[in-house]
C-alpha cells in the first residue's frame, strides 16, 4: 500500500475514533443528567430480541429545554411501531409488494390504499407508508400471508407495454 493511502486510512482511523468518543461522552453525560435529575421526564427501554433483530429502543422525553436546545421536545418517538421492510416490483401485467412482518398473527395485519400510498399495519408491531404506481386494479388484489412476509399482488387496469430503448442523439 502507498504512503498516500495509508495516510489517508490513519486519518480516516483518527476520525473514527475522535467521534465515537464524543458520542461515548455525550451518552455518559446524558445517563449522568438523568441520575442528577437535571434531565427529567418519563424514559422507558424495551430489549428486542426477535429473530434477525436485537438492541433496544429508548422512549423518552425531555422536560429540560436549556440542556439541549437544539433538540425537538421529543428525542424518541412515542410510536412504537417499525417500519417493515417493503419491496415494491412493478412487473407488466401486475405491482408485487412484499413486507416482512414478522411475529404477527394474519388477522391482525391491515392494507388499505389512498392516492397512490399502500398502508400497512401489523398490529402495534409494524406500520409502513409506501407509494405504488397509478393505474392498479386494487378492487382485485390478492394477499398472502406466509413464514412472516405479506405478500401483495394488485393487477393493473391496463397493461403497460414495454418501450424500446431508444438513443437520443447529442449535438
Amino acid at each position: 500500500m502507498s504512503d498516500d493511502y495509508k495516510d489517508i486510512f490513519e486519518e480516516m482511523e483518527k476520525y473514527w475514533r475522535r467521534m465515537f468518543q464524543s458520542i461515548q461522552k455525550n451518552f455518559e453525560q446524558m445517563d449522568e443528567n438523568v441520575k442528577t435529575g437535571k434531565l427529567q421526564g418519563k424514559w422507558e427501554v424495551t430489549p428486542i430480541s426477535e429473530p434477525g433483530v436485537h438492541g433496544y429502543v429508548a422512549y423518552g422525553e425531555f422536560r429540560s429545554p436549556d440542556l439541549l436546545p437544539t433538540q425537538p421536545k421529543r428525542l424518541f418517538s412515542q410510536d412504537k411501531a417499525r417500519e417493515p421492510l417493503v419491496d415494491v416490483i412493478e412487473e407488466e401485467k401486475a405491482v408485487k409488494v412484499y413486507a416482512e412482518v414478522p411475529g404477527v398473527e394474519k388477522d391482525q395485519i391491515k392494507v388499505d390504499t389512498t392516492e397512490g400510498v399502500l398502508e400497512i399495519r401489523a398490529g402495534e408491531k409494524f406500520h409502513s407508508r409506501t407509494r405504488v404506481p397509478e393505474g392498479l386494479d386494487i378492487k382485485k388484489a390478492s394477499a398472502t400471508y406466509k413464514n412472516g412476509v405479506l405478500e401483495l399482488i394488485i393487477p393493473r387496469t391496463q397493461i403497460v407495454a414495454k418501450k424500446d430503448k431508444q438513443k437520443i442523439p447529442i449535438q
